[in-house]
């Protein structure tokens, strides 16, 4: 038996699954701008930071893009397609994105 504890996920890889899962439900559909930082922040009961780490997250994973000053947006690719190929992520982490998308 291992007296090692088991690691939490980071707040900010939290919230990006359950965007992630939000969008796979199509919350928000292709093309689709998502609500504020701000607002995202009210809805999960996070701070604005948790928020900008958790979009870059998803950005990096190809399931949202930003424009500056504009917004994040839900990518045009199919969302099981992003979740399925994550090179950034550990394999806890795409454990973790694909049981809630799944």
């Amino acid at each position: 038996m291992s007296d090692r504890l088991a690691r939490t996920p980071q707040l900010s890889v939290c919230i990006a699954s359950l965007v992630a899962a939000a969008i796979a439900e199509g919350r928000w559909k292709p093309g689709e701008r998502l609500p504020t930082e701000q607002a995202l922040a009210d809805t999960y009961g996070v701070s604005r930071n948790v928020v900008r780490e958790a979009v870059s997250r998803l950005r990096a994973d190809g399931l949202v893009h930003s424009r500056q000053g504009v917004g994040a947006f839900v990518a045009r690719t199919q969302v099981s397609e992003c979740c399925t190929s994550m090179p950034n992520r550990s394999t806890t982490e795409q454990h973790s994105i694909m049981s809630l998308t799944a």
